[in-house]
């Protein structure tokens, strides 16, 4: 059996990206394998399979809205269980059973409350060991990101470089972690597969909506959390440019504010309002109505300065909506190959995307056909490609090789 470590997503409702990929690749991965999740319970001080709580909570969280919070949450049930187990048992690390599990898949940044109790765990599964890395964003441009993580990624990275091999969800996150690595001069780190990431859907059930003749006031949507680096204000700066000019359209924005960066992204959204212009902002949204909102959308935009992957914009692809998207980070994997405007990360580049999208008749049906008839990778087919990853480790190891 495969052990699959949940030990965040297992108590956050959080709806981020690396959630998102973490529950969905538990879902495709007991759909193809012998897997099963698994936390750290640091007041038990015990890895261990999921309690009843947890496996509900990994259940039904995608029906509630999101959060702003993406810290853990453990009940005081919880807390007080795990505590007096800990006591019982003399506070000693508590593993499972040997020979349960084949090998360990880690898709989740893992912070301090967790880190150092893999190598047990590792040592006790004894079969490979994968690491999921998303982004270095937190390690190259610590400006961008919250402290405490910033603050804890150097360590991080050298824990990764425990693993027998680490999945990177791009070509670009796999570049940049072994940038990272030269970079902390750690020697001789273990290979770096680039795996692209795929949706969280069934494979064969692709929601793909028709163009349809053109609204008299198309809705443009971006799914983002408010922050500098997603650049909200490109987008922003050129649709009040193109409604000064009398342009019809209406900008629709899902996500969170980020604690650090965001405010000055939610004041420009707040003027817009106050000015009157059509825009919407919500915040977290449950999947039932984000998948309503790409339903009702004309076209997407995700002017992001840089990205591990880009999940936002193949989500788009696969409802047959254009998108106008850079190609920075892990987006440049798949923009190129239909569906796409890219465009750079500043407002005039998306601002001449805008006004070709909606006054040039013949692009938006073009782009829409492209995406329809483009392939789109699907999480079945990524926890596949992880399940050949770990085969071949464990036949290397089986043979001794290293």
């Amino acid at each position: 059996m495969l052990a699959i470590d949940l030990t965040h997503s297992a108590h956050s409702r959080a709806q981020t990206g690396i959630q998102q990929v973490s529950r969905g690749l538990l879902d495709a991965m007991t759909d193809l394998t012998d897997a099963e999740a698994i936390v750290y319970d640091r007041f038990a001080r015990a890895w261990r399979r999921l309690d009843g709580r947890e496996r509900r909570h990994l259940k039904h969280v995608d029906s509630r809205k999101g959060v702003r919070r993406k810290r853990a949450h453990w009940s005081t049930w919880q807390r007080l269980r795990g505590r007096w187990l800990a006591n019982l048992r003399g506070k000693r690390l508590v593993l499972p059973p040997e020979g349960r599990y084949r090998g360990l898949l880690v898709p989740e940044f893992f912070g301090s409350d967790v880190g150092p109790w893999l190598p047990a765990l590792r040592e006790r599964i004894g079969g490979p060991a994968v690491a999921i890395f998303h982004d270095a964003i937190a390690f190259r441009h610590p400006e961008l990101g919250m402290p405490e993580t910033t603050k804890r990624f150097p360590q991080y990275l050298r824990e990764l470089a425990q693993f027998d091999a680490v999945a990177a969800v791009s070509e670009a996150s796999a570049d940049e972690l072994r940038e990272c690595w030269a970079r902390l001069d750690l020697h001789d780190p273990p290979p770096v597969h680039a795996v692209q990431l795929g949706l969280r859907r069934p494979p064969q059930q692709r929601p793909l909506m028709p163009a349809g003749p053109r609204p008299d006031c198309p809705e443009l949507l971006m799914v983002a959390t408010l922050e500098t680096r997603k650049n909200h204000e490109a987008l922003l700066k050129a649709a009040e440019t193109l409604w000064q000019e009398g342009l019809s359209f209406a900008v629709h924005l899902v996500g969170m504010p980020h604690a650090v960066t965001g405010k000055p992204v939610v004041a420009q959204v707040k003027a817009l309002q106050e000015a009157g212009y059509p825009l919407i902002w919500e915040g977290g949204l449950n999947a039932a109505a984000l998948e309503e909102r790409y339903r009702q959308c004309w076209a997407t935009v995700f002017p992001s300065h840089l990205e591990g992957f880009g999940l936002p914009v193949l989500e788009s692809l696969d409802y047959g909506k254009p998108a106008i998207t850079t190609d920075r980070g892990g987006l440049n994997d798949f923009v190129h190959h239909g569906g796409c405007l890219v465009v750079e990360p500043n407002a005039h580049s998306v601002e001449t995307a805008l006004r070709r999208l909606l006054t040039e008749p013949e692009l938006h049906p073009c782009l829409c056909d492209e995406a329809a008839n483009r392939p789109i990778r699907t999480m079945h087919d990524f926890a596949a490609d992880l399940r050949d990853l770990l085969d071949q480790l464990a036949t290397a190891k089986s043979a001794g090789r290293p």
